[in-house]
This record gives structure tokens, sequence and C-alpha cells, in this order.
């Protein structure tokens, strides 16, 4: 490539955009602020083309590697003076072949200009796919970004369209987009990315609440009844060991989030096993929990009934299994066929079983036993109704036995709460414990047998879990917590690299500004020393290392707090 440039007035019409440009988006406030700034001082910095054509036929002379931004503005500011055949704009000519001036316009956007996020990782898959994946060390040292920062943003353009342009408007977040990148079931993205978007009912509102509900049904791949070497689930991209290296997380176990896959291959494992698998629950087949409604699934062990002889010769007397391969809960003999058959079953079997106490035959009936058995427990109750509210309605709001009854209240309306207490104070119990397992009794007798101070204890351990529960969906009411501990936003929050990289130069140079770092002895020094910059020159730094200044300068964060922050902190204080 010849290096050598030449400046010149270029003829707006003599010019052309690049078609290989990953920027798309020429609109918006910021780009106001640059047509406004064109139409009063004029583009100040020249725009760099190559000479693609010659003779006065060709339609272009140019093409732009680096500055259509400030090439559109001149033109817009063109078309109100004369239009662009009587308007020119300064630019730099440099002669190049079409590979380097791919290379070099990849390579100025990226570190240069302030593309959006969807536009920087566009720009990398460009680069990639043209130069091959080989090309990756290259491109991470020109740009000075990780490799696994470039992998991870050009994973995410495999999302479907709708969740791209959610992330590009900013109504979804990057760390959104990469936990549904876990998934691979389109399905189940649809599904997440609406409760991601919706404005209504149990929102999704942060990466961490995203993570969890994507852990929480993921499936433990040692559970697989089926080879997962063969079925390659080692090195895919759903197993978790996998996406711990990708996305620098730890996950306690190895889990499949390719739920679908995972299905899939359970299935035909089953089908092609049941005989011998499901021999401990003798039934003829089996059904996974999601696939069968309860209304459509009639369990024998719920009735405290026997399937009959026909039973077992059909194919609808089955076992109700999950994806683990484990029974569900009163499934164990299942008739997922017509009801009408299944209650006549039932009578018929009740029938057998009157027979066979000998009612009716002369048997002496116990005179003591209640004509109608479901009379005591159903009065019983009734006046647990009126009277359990009474005496606790009369309890001292300070006894210790208020503690106690809303831990239990607490624990049981709140199925993660259940866990966290039975992991903590019934370790036993946490070892066996599943959605099924009623646990209630050795929770109940825990309780009662625990110290106040322990009460208290596991009292605020369960507010918070279920308070931070409650806060996931609506953020407003989160807020309202942290004022009420008296959490100082102004004084507690620091700025973190992660906030940094969602964040533009530009936005990152306000930033300097605003908070007085480009007076800061310790930055200017750092500036000047370490990054080689002259002395207040920030505009000349790449964003990672104006992320540097924030962090190695030795520069105290403490009360750097942008307002978008203390947004919402300043609005209840009104």
């Amino acid at each position: 490539m010849n290096t050598a440039k030449n400046y010149q007035e270029i003829t707006l019409s003599e010019i052309q955009a690049n078609p290989m440009n990953p920027r798309k988006n020429f609109s918006g406030k910021k780009f106001d602020e640059l047509v406004a700034s064109v139409r009063k001082v004029g583009v100040i910095e020249p725009i760099l083309v190559r000479p693609i054509a010659s003779g006065k036929k060709a339609k272009f002379q140019y093409e732009i590697i680096a500055g259509e931004r400030r090439f559109r503005a001149r033109s817009l500011v063109a078309s109100e003076n004369g239009g662009i055949e009587k308007n020119t704009i300064p630019a730099m000519v440099q002669e190049m072949n079409d590979d380097d001036a791919f290379d070099l316009m990849t390579i100025e956007n990226l570190q240069r200009e302030d593309l959006s996020e969807l536009e920087e990782a566009q720009s990398f898959k460009i680069y990639l796919d043209k130069k091959g994946k080989e090309a990756l060390p290259e491109l991470a040292e020109r740009t000075s970004i990780n490799p696994q920062y470039i992998n991870r943003r050009i994973m995410v353009l495999s999302l479907p369209a709708q969740v791209l342009k959610a992330w590009e408007k900013g109504e979804i977040k990057y760390g959104h987009c990469e936990q549904l990148c876990r998934l691979k079931d389109k399905k189940l993205i649809a599904e997440y990315y609406d409760r991601l978007t919706t404005k209504n009912g149990r929102r999704i509102e942060t990466v961490r609440d995203l993570k969890s509900h994507i852990d929480e049904h993921a499936v433990p791949l040692k559970s697989a009844k089926f080879k997962i070497e063969d079925a390659g689930c080692l090195t895919c991209q759903a197993n978790s060991d996998c996406q711990a290296a990708l996305f620098d997380e730890k996950y306690d176990g190895v889990y499949c989030t390719n739920s679908a896959c995972f299905k899939k291959q359970q299935t035909e494992w089953m089908k092609e096993n049941w005989k011998k698998y499901g021999k401990q629950f003798g039934t003829n087949g089996f059904r996974f929990r999601s696939d069968i409604p309860y209304d459509q699934r009639h369990d024998f062990d719920s009735w405290v009934g026997r399937p009959g002889e026909k039973c077992k010769e059909c194919i609808h007397f089955v076992t109700v299994i999950n994806l683990e391969g484990k029974l569900d809960c009163n499934a164990k003999h299942t008739c997922s066929g017509d009801k009408s058959c299944f209650d006549q079953v039932i009578r018929e079997g009740k029938k057998a079983q009157i027979s066979a106490s000998g009612k009716g035959k002369g048997k002496k009936e116990d005179p003591d036993a209640p004509r109608v058995s479901w009379h005591g427990e159903f009065f019983r109750e009734e006046f647990y109704k009126t009277r359990i509210p009474e005496v606790i309605g009369a309890i001292p709001a300070d006894d210790v036995r208020c503690l106690r009854l809303s831990l239990m209240a607490m624990i049981k309306s709140n199925t993660d709460g259940k866990k966290i207490f039975a992991a903590q104070w019934l370790p036993e119990v946490s070892k066996k414990w599943d959605y099924w397992y009623d646990s209630s009794v050795e929770i109940w007798n825990k309780i009662v047998s625990m110290t106040p101070e322990e009460i208290q204890k596991a009292h605020r351990d369960m507010a918070q879990e279920i308070i931070m529960q409650i806060t996931t969906f609506y953020p407003d009411n989160r807020h309202n917590v942290a004022l009420f501990l008296d959490i100082d936003l102004s004084k507690e929050w620091r700025i973190t690299k992660e906030y940094l990289a969602k964040k533009t130069t530009k936005e990152i140079l306000n930033m300097i500004a605003k908070f007085g770092m480009d007076k800061d002895e310790k930055v200017l020094a750092f500036l000047h020393e370490n990054l080689n910059k002259k002395r207040g020159r920030f505009d000349t730094c790449k964003k990672t290392e104006l992320v540097s200044i924030f962090f190695d300068s030795g520069v105290d964060l403490a009360g750097k707090v942008p307002d978008e922050i203390t947004k919402m902190e300043k609005d209840k204080k009104r």
C-alpha cells in the first residue's frame, strides 16, 4: 500500500460512500450536532479517500475510507447552498488496493469512530468473514481489543433480527443478548425475549436475573441417558462448560441450556430402552411432563387407585417423567387416554376393594367409625380459620412467636426461600429436597426449636431473598428499598470497567471533563508519561486508553457518579 497522502478539496459529487462500511445509522442527536457544527465552522478534519476511477465519464472519482459521517453532514449542508456539485470537502487522498482499503476502513472505524455496539459487532464479523478466522489475532492486536471480546460480539449476531433491533434501540442490553445466546432453541429465545420486553406481568429486567432463569431451567448433563460424547455435547455451545470459557462465567456443575436438543436425544434413548429402563415402573411407555397437561393426565396414585388388567395392555398406560428421567409426582402409573375409561377402572377397583374387605357379607362394622369420613377434617379446619387469626392478633408485636410465624409464612410462600432455609438450617433435608418434596413438618419443627437469635438471623436472610426477588421485576421497588436502607448512590456507587465498556469514546471524554479529571495532576501525568500523549490531549486517546485513565492513573473515583445513575434518586426527592 502506498502510504503517501495528499490534501485536496474535492467536489462532493465526485465521492461515493463505501458499501463495506459497517456504520448504517446516520441520524439522531449526535449526527444533528455534527451537521450544526459543519454548518457553522465547516469540516475541520479531512476525510480519507482513495481514487477509484479517472476521466470525466466516471460517475465517481473517489471512495471514502474514513469519514462518511462528515461527508454526509457536509452533503446535507451543501444541499442548502447550491447542491453537492458546487460544494467541496477537505480530503486526504491515498492510493490503495481493495484489500488495503478494506483493512484501513475497518481498523479506522473500530479505533476512532463511535460505532454503536451492534455496528461494532458487525465490523468484527465483516472483517473476519473476509479475512478468515485466522485473522483474529491480527485484528485484536491492531485494535487493542481482546480476542474473546471480539468473538463474543460476533456470536451475538446469530440472534433473531428482532432481538438485535431491540439491542440497537437500547431496549435490552448486550448482557441480555449474551445470555440469550446460551439458548439454541429459537422458541425458547423468543419466550425469554418476550419476558425481557413485555410491559406487564412478571418481567425479567436485569442480566443477572435472566442468567438465573436460564440456569434454573438448564438440564444437568450428568442426567443424560444417551452418550453425550456421541451427541457432541462436550463441544456444544449449549454446554455450560463451553459457555464458562466463552462468557468468563462459573457454573456449579455441567448443564445443557438447549433443552430442545437434550429432550430429542433423551426421547430417542428412552424409546429404544424403555422395555428395560421402564421395567421398574411396569408401564408401556413414558411421557415427558412438559408434553402432557395436567388436565389430560390421570394419575392412579393420586386417586389411591390401581390400574386394571386391561390397562397393562394399553398404550396409554404410561409413566410421566421429567427431562432428567426422574419420576414426576404421583405419575408412576398414569393414564394418558380417555378419562371415562380411567374413571371406570377406578370405580371397578373400589368395588373390588369393598368386596375384598368383606363389607356387605356379614362382616361387623366398627360402631365408632364416622359415618362420613371428611366431616372431622372439614369442621376442624373451619374452626381454625377463625380461631388462629384471633390468637395471633392477641400476641404482642415484639413476641418472638410473631417472627416464627412470619418466617414459616415466608418459607411456605417462596420456593427459593425454602431451598435457602433448608440448605442453611436443615442440610439433610436439603439433600433430598426437590420441587415435590414436602418438608413442612421438618421445617416447622426446626423453626420452633430455634433460639430467638437464630430466628432473627433466618428472618433477615429470608427477607433479603424475597425482597430481591420482588424488586427483580420492578427496579423502582428496588430503589425504594435502597432509599429505606440509606444507600447513597452519590457516595457509594463507583464507575466500573463494565459501565465504561457500554459508553462511546465521546461519552467517556465528556465524563473526564465533567468530573474535572482533565485538570487532575495524576491524570495529566498518566496521560503524558504512561500513554505518551501530549498534556491535555485526551481526544487523541483510544477508548481502551481512556478506560485505563479511570483505573490505572490513581485518580479517586469516589463521588464521580454520572447523572443517569442518580436520576431516579433525585426524582424521588422532589
